[in-house]
Protein backbone atom coordinates (compact mmCIF):
# COMPACT_ATOMS: atom_id res chain seq x y z
CA UNK A 1 0.00 0.00 0.00
CA UNK A 2 2.48 2.32 0.50
CA UNK A 3 4.85 1.52 -2.07
CA UNK A 4 1.40 2.41 -4.39
CA UNK A 5 1.12 5.69 -2.53
CA UNK A 6 4.82 6.14 -3.18
CA UNK A 7 4.09 5.11 -7.04
CA UNK A 8 1.23 7.37 -7.01
CA UNK A 9 3.32 10.36 -5.63
CA UNK A 10 6.07 9.91 -8.23
CA UNK A 11 3.74 10.15 -10.81
CA UNK A 12 1.98 13.32 -9.38
CA UNK A 13 5.62 14.77 -8.66
CA UNK A 14 6.23 14.19 -13.04
CA UNK A 15 2.84 15.11 -14.19
CA UNK A 16 3.71 18.34 -12.31
CA UNK A 17 7.28 18.78 -13.98
CA UNK A 18 5.46 17.96 -17.13
CA UNK A 19 3.16 21.26 -16.37
CA UNK A 20 5.91 23.31 -15.16
CA UNK A 21 7.49 22.40 -18.98
CA UNK A 22 4.47 23.43 -21.18
CA UNK A 23 3.73 26.50 -19.19
CA UNK A 24 7.29 27.74 -19.80
CA UNK A 25 6.76 27.17 -23.66
CA UNK A 26 3.54 29.12 -23.14
CA UNK A 27 5.79 31.60 -21.42
CA UNK A 28 8.22 31.12 -24.51
CA UNK A 29 5.35 31.65 -26.73
CA UNK A 30 4.05 34.81 -25.10
CA UNK A 31 6.93 36.71 -25.02
CA UNK A 32 8.08 35.99 -28.86
CA UNK A 33 4.48 36.98 -29.67
CA UNK A 34 5.07 40.25 -27.61
CA UNK A 35 8.52 40.62 -29.62
CA UNK A 36 6.79 40.50 -32.82
CA UNK A 37 4.18 42.76 -31.82
CA UNK A 38 6.36 45.28 -30.55
CA UNK A 39 8.45 44.54 -34.01
CA UNK A 40 5.12 44.87 -35.97
CA UNK A 41 4.37 48.53 -34.37
CA UNK A 42 8.10 49.60 -35.08
CA UNK A 43 7.14 48.31 -38.83
CA UNK A 44 4.41 50.84 -38.92
CA UNK A 45 5.59 53.42 -37.30
CA UNK A 46 8.62 53.27 -39.98
CA UNK A 47 5.83 53.18 -42.52
CA UNK A 48 4.30 56.03 -41.35
CA UNK A 49 7.52 58.03 -41.20
CA UNK A 50 7.83 57.10 -44.91
CA UNK A 51 4.19 58.19 -45.96
CA UNK A 52 4.59 61.46 -44.58
CA UNK A 53 8.15 61.51 -45.98
CA UNK A 54 6.41 60.79 -49.53
CA UNK A 55 3.68 63.16 -48.68
CA UNK A 56 5.82 66.14 -48.08
CA UNK A 57 8.20 65.38 -51.37
CA UNK A 58 4.78 65.37 -53.27
CA UNK A 59 3.89 68.65 -51.81
CA UNK A 60 7.33 69.89 -53.19
CA UNK A 61 6.55 68.55 -56.58
CA UNK A 62 2.86 70.14 -56.47
CA UNK A 63 4.40 73.75 -55.49
CA UNK A 64 7.26 73.27 -58.62
CA UNK A 65 4.53 71.89 -60.92
CA UNK A 66 2.70 75.00 -60.33
CA UNK A 67 5.46 77.53 -60.65
CA UNK A 68 6.46 75.86 -64.01
CA UNK A 69 3.06 76.23 -64.98
CA UNK A 70 2.91 80.10 -64.02
CA UNK A 71 6.36 80.47 -65.74
CA UNK A 72 4.61 78.87 -68.82
CA UNK A 73 2.28 81.05 -68.62
CA UNK A 74 4.22 84.16 -68.21
CA UNK A 75 6.53 83.17 -70.88
CA UNK A 76 2.92 82.81 -73.15
CA UNK A 77 2.48 86.37 -72.11
CA UNK A 78 5.73 87.38 -73.42
CA UNK A 79 5.43 86.12 -76.28
CA UNK A 80 1.82 87.61 -77.19
CA UNK A 81 3.64 90.34 -76.40
CA UNK A 82 6.39 90.13 -78.35
CA UNK A 83 4.15 89.24 -81.52
CA UNK A 84 2.01 91.83 -81.01
CA UNK A 85 5.11 94.27 -81.28
CA UNK A 86 6.30 92.49 -84.27
CA UNK A 87 2.62 92.88 -86.06
CA UNK A 88 3.30 96.78 -85.07
CA UNK A 89 6.58 97.29 -86.38
CA UNK A 90 5.52 95.45 -89.38
CA UNK A 91 2.70 97.64 -89.50
CA UNK A 92 4.82 100.44 -89.76
CA UNK A 93 7.25 99.54 -92.41
CA UNK A 94 4.32 98.70 -94.55
CA UNK A 95 1.93 101.47 -93.93
CA UNK A 96 2.13 104.10 -97.04
CA UNK A 97 2.38 107.97 -96.97
CA UNK A 98 4.08 107.09 -93.14
CA UNK A 99 7.67 108.45 -92.85
CA UNK A 100 9.48 105.68 -91.32
CA UNK A 101 11.22 105.87 -87.74
CA UNK A 102 14.85 107.46 -87.76
CA UNK A 103 15.29 107.55 -91.52
CA UNK A 104 14.86 111.73 -92.03
CA UNK A 105 18.02 113.16 -92.53
CA UNK A 106 18.12 116.90 -90.90
CA UNK A 107 19.18 119.66 -93.04
CA UNK A 108 23.40 120.90 -92.02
Amino acid sequence: MIQHQHNMIQHQNHLIQHQNHMKQHQDNLTQHQYHLIQHQHNMIQHQNHLIQHQNHMKQHQDNLTQHQYHLIQHQHNMIQHQNHLIQHQNHMKTTPGQPRHNTRTLPL
